[in-house]
């Protein structure tokens, strides 16, 4: 009697789901050069050590001696202590249509009123204010100006900042970043744009392939090497940048219902002589190599652990941590989850990558 009245509820019970369907992630990928310049003019504005990125610090100081004086005063007459402006201007590309070279970039940077490079500054560090209230600050309400200025987000040095780039009428300082990019093009970047151009089409063409079959979550953590992600609700649209000035990280920036993932180009893309061992099998040896990195993995091997409890438990400095969690990434050996309510960043043991790096021995060595 009492299993058919168990029954009987179950096939009673229904819900009538009232809550807003997830609107459909459109997923897209860019390899616009103009990700890479951008980044390289945050890395080298911010404080950020040049050693945590793969190029290293020869390579940033390369870029760093190209800079003129007048081009110097260009940077900071437009910039801000931290380099925040070049990384609100990611936000940007999405929308040129098409995928935008420099001088396209620049052009509708000149032909724009201001108002979305405005917004995404304010944007970048008061993202939980009102959409309406930073629009409305953008385009030159003095109390919706005032209301994001004195949000509780904002460091005092990142408010100053911003007083002074918003004293700047939004087109001026939409001119005067245009003038800024071509010329950090022309004198610094153009090289490297050549150089990287190629391993940035690989990577966009390898990505763009594996699109139409791969759900989002595995395209994310594939892209990012490990990285497992969650997109909040509200976005409806994803654009992935591929980077090598980013490598071995990965970037993600949004505003409104578009995010942008700068993630690192593949290892495979950058080397390709027919003779060179895969450079995951490479950085995997390089990464298991490390005694204080193999006691890492055994400690992700049984748990999620976050970079302050690593540091804790070995008793060492979070930027070593840092640096060998780094390493690991690299290498695949690591798995990352972001939370999506608290923004905690979680490392946990990838084991798929000892497999896969045991397999890539063996091809290797059957090829030669």
């Amino acid at each position: 009697m009492r299993s058919n009245n168990i029954e009987r509820m179950e096939q009673q019970a229904k819900i009538r789901d009232l809550t807003e369907p997830r609107q459909p992630l459109a997923v897209e990928v860019d390899p616009s050069p103009v990700y890479d310049m951008l980044l390289s003019i945050w890395v080298m504005a911010s404080d950020e050590s040049f050693g945590d990125y793969e190029l290293g610090n020869a390579w940033f100081r390369r870029l760093d001696e190209r800079i003129s004086t007048e081009l110097r005063d260009e940077l900071d007459g437009v910039s801000d202590t931290r380099g925040n402006l070049w990384v609100a201007m990611l936000n940007l590309l999405p929308m040129v249509n098409g995928s935008a070279g420099v001088d396209e970039f620049a052009a509708w940077l000149e032909s724009s009123d201001g108002v979305d490079l405005r917004a995404c500054l304010l944007d970048l560090k008061c993202h939980d204010l009102d959409r309406n209230v930073i629009r409305s600050a953008a385009e030159g309400d003095p109390t919706a100006l005032e209301r994001v200025l004195t949000s509780d987000a904002l460091t005092t040095e990142w408010r100053a900042d911003l007083e002074r780039l918003m004293s700047v009428s939004g087109h001026s300082l939409a001119a005067r970043t245009a003038s800024v990019v071509r010329r950090y093009r022309d004198d610094v970047y153009a090289d490297f744009e050549k150089e990287h151009g190629g391993p940035i089409a690989r990577e966009a063409e390898a990505i763009g392939a594996l699109l139409p079959t791969t759900s989002i979550d595995r395209m994310i953590e594939i892209a990012t090497n490990g990285v497992n992600h969650a997109i909040p609700a509200h976005v409806a649209r994803l654009v992935l940048a591929p980077s090598v000035v980013v490598r071995p990280w990965s970037l993600l920036v949004g505003y409104g219902d578009t995010y942008v993932l700068c993630h690192p180009v593949a290892d495979e893309f950058l080397d390709q002589r027919a003779d060179a061992p895969p450079q995951m099998l490479v950085k995997a040896h390089r990464a298991l190599g490390d005694e204080r990195r193999l006691r890492i993995l055994h400690r992700l091997a049984s748990r999620q652990e976050s970079l302050h409890d690593l540091a804790a438990y070995f008793g060492v400095a979070k930027s070593t941590l840092h640096h060998h969690i780094g390493v690991l990434r690299s290498a695949g050996l690591v798995r990352v989850t972001v939370d999506a309510e608290s923004g905690q960043t979680m490392y946990g043991l990838r084991r798929v990558a000892l497999e896969e790096a045991a397999r890539l021995m063996e091809l290797y060595l059957e090829d030669a």
